[in-house]
């Protein structure tokens, strides 16, 4: 078996390729993994072939594709900054371009598209199922919705095995500064170290659902080796959360329990109100058809970024 992931040198493609290694370790056909990435070169690894393309080169990613035909894979690569053109053509068109390609050289293979819980944006207090509509805010949010809409219709139009994971906020030992959680934990070990007093915040009052990145890669495992993945995975979508909300402040509350000092933050004179104060998964769907649930709590994961410091 063959396994192709794209955005293999992300965050989320380590811990990724480090999973399926360990979950099947012991297989006696164990699957041989590509790691696609394109500007930041991967460590090397014994576990993973590492190919450097462009999605959103169409010439690359067919060559890649027509070469490889892989079995599953597992389309992690996105852009988070950037004007609107520059998200949609990663987030849109690159994921477009990915499926094309497998369209044309092994339609059957297993596709798991990786969006965000951004393309609900607001959606209230409550939990968000996977019915909610989609209401993005900002290039993310909508090009994410874009991606995936193309995606669903591939399986609808082509009958090809796509599936869409929308995970909630990830957060995990190594996480950058780019990420509220990482920045925090970062600056926090720097107050314990005595390199600094204090850092500054734009709020503390937004709730998110924070999920472990260890339980994440988990689940995108678990939906697409799923022995009941064309019958009850294929043209679905999937949350992927913890099921709880907490807040900026909840973060710095914990961190200071955790590490017994007080923790100054800096705010602005004046706080704008959050276009996306709250967000909450229901997770109840993925559950009841891979039966896979978060395990690690929001403390742990927070003690063992710290552990990085």
């Amino acid at each position: 078996m063959k396994v192709l992931i794209t955005g293999a040198s992300g965050f989320t493609g380590r811990y990724l390729i480090k999973h399926i290694s360990e979950k099947c370790a012991s297989a006696k056909n164990r699957p041989e993994i590509y790691g696609l990435y394109n500007s930041s070169k991967p460590k090397s690894s014994e576990s993973c072939r590492f190919i450097k393309a462009d999605i959103c080169n169409v010439s690359e990613i067919e060559d890649l594709i027509s070469s490889v035909k892989p079995d599953y894979i597992i389309h992690l690569a996105g852009e988070r900054r950037g004007s609107y053109e520059e998200q949609f053509r990663l987030n849109a068109v690159g994921t477009v371009n990915l499926l094309e390609a497998v369209r044309k050289h092994c339609n059957k293979s297993r596709i798991l598209v990786v969006s965000s819980s951004a393309v609900y944006g607001y959606a209230g207090e409550m939990p968000i199922s996977e019915d909610n509509p989609l209401r993005p805010v900002g290039a993310y949010g909508v090009s994410k919705a874009a991606g995936e809409m193309a995606a669903l219709s591939f399986t609808r139009q082509y009958g090809m095995n796509i599936t869409v994971a929308r995970p909630f906020n990830l957060f995990g030992p190594g996480q950058n500064e780019d990420f509220v959680t990482g920045k925090i934990v970062k600056y926090t070990g720097e107050i314990i170290a005595g390199l600094r007093e204090s850092f500054d915040l734009y709020s503390l009052d937004s709730g998110r659902d924070f999920v472990d990145v260890r339980d994440a890669v988990r689940a995108y495992w678990d939906i697409i080796s799923s022995p009941v993945f064309e019958e009850k995975c294929r043209g679905e979508v999937f949350n992927i959360g913890s099921g709880d909300a907490f807040t900026v402040r909840d973060v710095i509350v914990a961190l200071e329990i955790i590490t017994s000092h007080k923790i100054t933050v800096n705010l602005p004179s004046e706080i704008l109100p959050e276009i996306v104060p709250t967000q909450k998964s229901d997770i109840t769907k993925i559950k009841n058809t891979v039966g896979w649930v978060p395990e690690y709590n929001f403390e742990k994961t927070l003690t063992d970024m710290l552990k990085e410091y």
